[in-house]
């Protein structure tokens, strides 16, 4: 624990009272990235809770993760990682917050169980997963032990074991707690701090909104972008034949449903160019959707266009490209189907059927 242990002084313009302890449940590109990102901060122990063996050898052995910036530079974010919830009770301690990036729901359930005897009592929670429904499972995994909220970004990362690269800069958005939410703020400035990005709190009443927006931008860059198997930015670049009306296809059935169903705020054209936004900030990240095929695991496409299918059906509208991206995704998964850029013209022919 040495090799992590930090002073107990803090710095003034977090106000902490003491070192920090947080936890990160999952140990791929997301949460290494916030694990490096948090470790930097002087006052913040970092432990990364992960079931994959090379990344906690890894870790353990360099006493830490390799971070590469946006501007390129490598540094080291002191960090410690285990797949033993006993042994981080045990050697790490309670943690004042916890982040979870596992994408299935089983693991997500898993993580909120081991959650509620990682955390302090009270201790706060909180999701920044793709799709939705993870609150509602965490919620009931953790038996309300801990405060649960969730979070949104657009920052992206690639991984391999010991090392993680920051490949695109983007928001954070977490949604508020009430009565009391100065937990939330607390973490809203860690973040801040440790990404150099102001860490937006979105209002309660809000917290759907920004859920969905999210969404619609999972829907469109992460099945796109594994099914033709290319990086975020040729999404957007105009390159790729045909692309424009598949975007607009899923992003016109994402509004409509969740339109149908009393979100706010949400207009295609905004939608639109959120899509692109985040589609150009990210330009050379490899998405988490096209890292899963790659690797022949399982996908997030059911809590992703399959979310939207569900809730189209609930309404009784033919959600049919989202429909269609799963398909496609389902037979890479399966190994009927290839990744790659051969894939476009079927893509629009099919569209443009529906």
């Amino acid at each position: 624990m040495s090799r992590i242990r930090r002073s107990l002084s803090a710095p003034p313009h977090l106000g902490l009272p003491r070192a920090k302890k947080t936890v990160i449940f999952g140990g791929g590109a997301m949460g290494c990235l916030w694990g490096s990102k948090l470790a930097k901060l002087p006052d913040m122990d970092v432990c990364i809770f992960t079931k994959w063996t090379a990344q906690r050898e890894k870790i353990m052995a360099n006493g830490g993760i390799y971070l590469e910036s946006i501007d390129g530079k490598v540094s080291l974010s002191p960090c410690i990682a285990s797949s033993s919830p006993d042994w981080i009770k045990n050697e790490f301690g309670l943690s004042d917050f916890g982040f979870v990036f596992v994408k299935s729901m089983k693991d997500t359930f898993t993580s909120g169980e081991i959650a509620k005897t990682l955390l302090r009592p009270g201790g706060l929670l909180i999701s920044f997963q793709n799709g939705m429904g993870r609150e509602e499972i965490l919620t009931e995994a953790t038996d309300a032990k801990v405060r649960i909220t969730v979070g949104t970004t657009s920052h992206g990362a690639t991984v391999q074991p010991g090392e993680v690269i920051h490949r695109g800069e983007g928001f954070c958005n977490i949604a508020a707690i009430h009565p009391d939410n100065s937990d939330v703020e607390e973490v809203a400035e860690i973040l801040t701090q440790s990404f150099g990005i102001q860490t937006q709190i979105i209002p309660v009443e809000s917290k759907d909104e920004m859920l969905w927006r999210k969404l619609v931008v999972n829907c469109v860059i992460n099945p796109l972008t594994a099914i033709l198997g290319v990086k975020n930015g040729l999404i957007s670049d105009g390159k790729l034949l045909h692309l424009c009306t598949v975007k607009e296809a899923l992003i016109t059935e994402c509004v409509t449903v969740a339109t149908k169903h009393g979100i706010q705020n949400i207009a295609f054209e905004d939608m639109q160019k959120l899509v692109e936004h985040v589609s150009h900030s990210t330009s050379p990240n490899t998405s988490s959707m096209l890292q899963d095929v790659r690797k022949h695991r399982p996908s997030e496409i059911d809590a992703i266009n399959g979310y939207v299918v569900a809730k189209a059906d609930e309404v009784g509208f033919d959600a049919g490209v989202n429909k269609l991206v799963m398909r496609l995704i389902r037979e890479i998964e399966q190994g009927t189907r290839t990744s790659g850029l051969q894939n476009q013209e079927h893509l629009f022919s099919r569209t443009t059927t529906i």
